[in-house]
């Protein structure tokens, strides 16, 4: 960035700017896998999900990044296990596992306290 004052460059001036990204944007964290469209009993299925902020910039993933629950429609937390989740490449990995039939919702939040689901979640 160059500043100019009275028509002179000033002391130090152009200066070198980094810019990062901004915290994830839960609209725009972008889920993928076999998990989110089907879970057999017994069988693990996985899922991941690509962290953006609030402009489709990519964000360093963090296995904490993400709060993930699992519901029926008779059960508040369904019969769900995930693994603890680990980051590969730009992505955050889960592995899920259910010991119950029948429809199971998976929701997806960005933070502990937020109700900004991903895209795709309920």
């Amino acid at each position: 960035v160059s500043v100019v004052a009275t028509g002179l460059p000033i002391v130090g001036s152009p200066f070198k700017v980094s810019a990062v990204a901004g915290s994830p944007f839960a609209a725009n964290c972008v889920p993928v896998g076999s998990a989110l469209v089907q879970l057999n009993a017994g069988v693990s299925a996985t899922f991941s999900i690509a962290a953006r902020d609030a402009y489709g910039n990519d964000v360093a993933p963090s296995s904490s990044i993400y709060v993930v629950t699992a519901s029926t429609a008779t059960l508040t937390t369904a019969a769900v296990a995930f693994e603890t989740p680990t980051v590969v490449g730009k992505t955050v990995l889960y592995s899920a596992r259910t010991t119950v039939s029948g429809p199971i919702t998976l929701s997806v939040r960005v933070g502990s306290g937020s109700i900004a689901h991903v895209a795709g979640s309920p």
